[in-house]
């Protein structure tokens, strides 16, 4: 829908570019399937040397629209709808996203960073000079991007606890990643692997030992890591 461009911070998920259709999941679910459809094909599409660096722009414009397509999604996971309203409008100008929805978004984000290293095609990365892993950056930019919604989850749970709905708090937020990301989690997957690193050193980072909740998760991840004998969490720090 329309409204005042955002920016830092998207505290209304419906507001902001890409977005399309009324079901987020299944937005972005279509939007992954339209890439992995145009990468099976890229070489195809445009074959020869003299398009190796068309080939190469492109494939970098389909990582940051993953990327884009992602934090969309995410965004959520402590989203709140912003309207505008008049004096005796019953709408109300703030309200929460939902907790089912925040919880399948985040579901959604997790599972296709897990799947993410079909975007890696050596088929197609191969051909020019590419000199960073997709994937990673990916994984870097969606663990940053995790560990930013705190501010967004509290206030978001605020709003709905006042408007009498089941909030989706930090507690559940923080909950989530721990059983997402790590003791539910496939340690045989190295996407889901580099995504504990990232997490775990984004958790261990100046900018978030000062969050209660954060300084409670990073103790729980380093307590799992040590029962687990995990060695890529133990050397995260």
């Amino acid at each position: 829908r329309y409204g005042e461009q955002q920016w830092g911070t998207f505290h209304d998920p419906t507001v902001v570019n890409y977005d399309l259709g009324n079901d987020p999941v299944r937005t972005a679910t279509m939007a992954v399937g339209n890439m992995k459809y145009v990468l099976a094909h890229l070489n195809e599409w445009l074959a020869g040397s003299e398009n190796t660096k068309l080939r190469g722009d492109m494939y970098n414009s389909l990582v940051e629209h993953f990327t884009t397509v992602a934090k969309n999604t995410l965004w959520y996971v402590g989203g709140t709808y912003i309207n505008k309203v008049k004096e005796g409008s019953k709408t109300l100008p703030n309200e929460s996203v939902d907790r089912k929805l925040q919880s399948e978004a985040f579901q959604w984000v997790a599972r296709n960073v897990a799947e993410i290293g079909w975007i890696d095609d050596r088929t197609v990365t191969r051909n020019f000079n590419q000199t960073e892993i997709a994937s990673e950056t990916i994984i870097g930019a969606m663990a940053d991007a995790l560990l930013s919604l705190d501010k967004k989850i509290e206030r978001s749970a605020a709003i709905a606890i006042a408007d009498g709905k089941a909030a989706y708090t930090m507690d559940d937020f923080t909950a989530d990643v721990l059983k997402t990301y790590f003791t539910s989690a496939d340690t045989n997957n190295p996407q889901v692997v580099k995504m504990q690193v990232a997490i775990r050193r984004g958790l261990n980072s100046q900018r978030h030992r000062g969050n209660a909740y954060y300084r409670q998760l990073a103790r729980k991840i380093a307590d799992y890591a040590e029962k687990s004998d995990i060695l890529t969490l133990k050397f995260a720090d």
